[in-house]
């Protein structure tokens, strides 16, 4: 449909733009190597998913829990249910970041 054939041109407009920006950036933003991986995701394209997310995690020292649980999507589509479930286990030894509400409500208990 029209729809469909819009929703993949955008995201492979946004894949070469995020491409570009982590050329130039030196490939340090994790918030790029992230997006470009859903790109990969939405596309199908799971080897180059996961090395987008195996690269947010490496650069985070694996202390990245949404890409942690990212690659284990990408497992676990792969077929590597072990490999995803490794990867879930770092994401809970990391913990989800503090969500807004948590974070208003420690400052509220200061």
């Amino acid at each position: 449909t029209g729809a469909a054939a819009g929703g993949a041109r955008d995201v492979e407009l946004s894949t070469q733009v995020l491409e570009m920006a982590l050329a130039a950036d030196g490939g340090r933003d994790t918030e790029n190597w992230s997006q470009l991986g859903h790109n990969h995701l939405y596309k199908g394209t799971l080897a180059a998913a996961e090395r987008c997310f195996r690269t947010v995690v490496d650069l985070s020292g694996g202390r990245d829990f949404a890409a942690l649980c990212s690659l284990a999507d990408v497992q676990r589509r792969d077929g590597r249910p072990e490999e995803a479930l490794a990867s879930l286990q770092a994401a809970l030894t990391v913990g989800p970041p503090p969500s807004t509400s948590m974070q208003r409500q420690a400052l509220r208990a200061r």
